[in-house]
């Protein structure tokens, strides 16, 4: 026994087989700078460094954690990026601290670069305005050269003109993350594979410089297989375009759990206000999401929207109440389903439109004559100030729905052809396609 004790003893290394390497970085350093992070290790800032008057540091190697221990990286008005991952380089931490002021980038990640870790981090600007200033960058625009695997967790990327740029990144998940009172809050082009969970993207505004055309919360174009959880989308507006989500030209989007209250446009020439759209995008759920006092002045404003060439979309358990727009010329929707191919498009289930509301018209479920082949099963719309259902094709499909308190006495409208109070079948025309609709006043 006394043996197998001192055999056993012997195999325990008294210190460890492998070190990290620690570097402790100075303010002096960082100042004299940039600081060049060429060697694997761990590196810790030692201190609070203000002024700095380029960049601050720059990552050229692999296998890196850059702890900022707390303290603040922070940017004069001639410095250029807080922290820069320069090439494909993997196994990179960034961790506990804050990088402010930096006019051109907060963090950039240059295209290639993978196994990246972002976590409990303030990435702040000069201003939302600002004609260049991005909180944190993923790749380059244009490139063919994807990056891949990151982690943001409990980062904070708040008054910058934009919070999160990505190009060509795909396998990301960011956890308890805000991208805040920004010009733009996330956009992203050709990104797959994300994973957004407890995260917010709201108070984004711009009224002039560099985003004066869009502002939304989420807007992705190109993008597949993403799966939004939990998260919030609210208070994003715009002169022209505003916005809690915008998806364009995408794939397999799963939104849950997910609210997109009071976006809009405020401008006399405003052309786009919504709560969430989704514009030529395919194979789509949102579940269980509020859409509540979305707005316009001078176009039309909806809760959620399926519109342009997409199809095969649900939406199931959603609430859009209160949408609005202030003129007399333009429409307010709780749900559109406009200009959509001849496929099933949109599915609606147990969906609820309540007091949407414009000078015009206020629509509870809307689907244009662009449009063929849509579901609305087992939804309410109620205390709309028009119309409760208002369908223009007649290859819409609408069944155990229930209007009430509308003005407009019609759960559907079919060109010259109206469905009245009561409970459906109607006329031979529509009689397979309206089925067990109520309407009442």
């Amino acid at each position: 026994m006394k043996k197998k004790l001192i055999l056993a003893m012997l195999c325990i290394p008294l210190f460890p087989l492998y070190a990290v390497p620690l570097t402790m970085l100075s303010p002096s350093q960082i100042l004299n700078g940039p600081v060049i992070i060429a060697n694997s290790g761990l590196y810790v800032l030692s201190d609070d460094v203000e002024g700095v008057v380029s960049s601050a540091i720059t990552i050229t190697t692999s296998d890196v954690t850059l702890d900022l221990n707390g303290k603040t990286l922070r940017g004069a008005n001639t410095s250029v990026v807080g922290i820069g991952i320069a090439g494909a380089f993997e196994n990179i931490v960034v961790k506990n601290g804050s990088i402010i002021g930096f006019i051109t980038r907060g963090i950039s990640v240059q295209q290639g670069a993978r196994s990246l870790t972002f976590e409990n981090l303030i990435i702040s600007g000069t201003t939302q305005d600002s004609l260049s200033t991005v909180g944190i960058v993923f790749g380059n625009v244009g490139s063919t050269i994807r990056t891949s695997n990151i982690y943001m967790r409990n980062c904070h990327v708040n008054a910058n003109s934009q919070g999160l740029g990505a190009t060509a990144t795909d396998d990301v998940v960011m956890e308890n993350c805000t991208f805040n009172q920004n010009g733009q809050g996330i956009a992203v082009i050709n990104c797959n594979n994300w994973l957004l969970q407890k995260c917010q993207a709201s108070g984004n505004t711009s009224a002039s410089g560099a985003n004066n055309s869009a502002t939304f919360g989420l807007t992705t174009n190109a993008a597949s297989n993403w799966h939004v959880l939990n998260s919030d989308f609210s208070f994003n507006s715009n002169v022209n375009r505003g916005a809690g989500g915008f998806i364009g030209l995408s794939n397999t989007f799963v939104f849950e759990n997910c609210t997109f209250n009071n976006n809009g446009a405020t401008g006399s020439a405003a052309s786009l206000a919504f709560g969430l759209g989704l514009n030529t995008t395919f194979s789509s759920v949102v579940r269980n999401c509020i859409a509540n006092g979305n707005f316009a002045v001078t176009t039309t404003a909806s809760g959620f929207a399926f519109t342009g060439n997409g199809f095969g979309n649900l939406a199931e358990n959603c609430v859009a109440i209160g949408n609005n727009v202030t003129s007399t010329s333009f429409n307010a929707y709780g749900f559109l389903i406009g200009n959509v191919q001849p496929h099933p498009d949109a599915v609606l289930i147990k969906c609820t439109a309540q007091a949407n509301s414009s000078q015009a018209l206020g629509i509870g479920f809307f689907i244009s004559s662009g449009s063929t082949n849509c579901v609305i099963k087992d939804s309410l719309s109620f205390s709309n100030t028009h119309t409760g259902f208002s369908i223009a094709v007649p290859t819409a499909f609408l069944t155990g729905n229930l209007a009430m308190g509308n003005p407009t006495p019609y759960v559907g409208t079919f060109g010259s052809i109206n469905v009245p109070y009561g409970t459906q079948p109607v006329s031979t025309a529509f009689d397979t396609r309206m089925i067990d609709n109520i309407s009442v006043s």
